[in-house]
């Protein structure tokens, strides 16, 4: 057997935290499934290719009223707020953007929502105000904060850290020997055990020694290998 299910909709406001119970529950409540959303891509000798990317924000809407008077045949609660203080709150709550969460247990809602259009007309002589409502899904994304110039990504868990390379060692800084009164480019050459004095001593420096590897002079400067 089947219980009964009593229908109750609900509006909880999330900055405040207070509920909000629809006083006159609408006839019927639209709610719109997202869509599946897709990116056609057309790729050659095969056609139109569809790929998956997410899924549409959920719309819900109803129409009812705000009554003017308490009668327990319809009105849901027994102490409603007047006709004009729903209708700003619901004007404030779109405008503000404020975040909502509407809720039906009988039809398994229970969803984060914001206010999308909100329309109302005063109707009758008791100040009755009829109105309709669409409320849009509400999806949150939280940004990752990264400082510096060149962020680095987010590490995924179990990824390890690779090491670093060690630096580049910085090049030896180069050696001169002052020539000196008796000395000659081999004898320099044996001195510091440099295998062939004209390739690696005199033409380096045949701008200081001149044409002449037999002609230094005492106090020029040369360049070891």
């Amino acid at each position: 057997m089947i219980k009964e299910v009593k229908v109750e909709l609900t509006i909880r406001d999330e900055k405040t935290g207070k509920y909000y119970k629809i006083p006159v529950l609408p006839e019927r409540i639209e709610y719109g499934e997202g869509d599946k959303q897709a990116t056609t891509v057309n790729i050659l000798d095969l056609g139109e290719i569809d790929f998956l990317n997410g899924v549409a924000l959920d719309n819900i809407g109803w129409a009812s009223f705000f009554p003017g008077r308490y009668d327990a045949g319809y009105v849901s609660l027994p102490n409603p707020l007047t006709p004009a203080a729903y209708k700003n709150l619901f004007a404030s709550w779109k405008d503000s953007g404020t975040p909502l969460r509407i809720i039906c247990p009988a039809a398994g809602i229970n969803t984060p929502v914001y206010l999308a259009s909100f329309i109302w007309d005063l109707r009758g002589f008791e100040g009755d105000i009829y109105y309709s409502l669409n409320l849009k899904e509400r999806k949150t994304v939280k940004p990752i904060q990264l400082s510096g110039t060149n962020p680095t990504p987010p590490k995924k868990p179990g990824t390890k850290t690779p090491a670093k390379r060690p630096a580049k060692p910085a090049p030896a800084p180069a050696k001169y020997y002052t020539v000196v009164v008796g000395d000659w480019l081999i004898k320099i050459a044996k001195k510091f055990k440099i295998a062939n004095w004209r390739k690696d001593l005199y033409e380096p420096n045949k701008k200081v020694i001149g044409t002449d590897p037999n002609k230094i002079k005492p106090g020029q400067r040369l360049k070891l290998p």
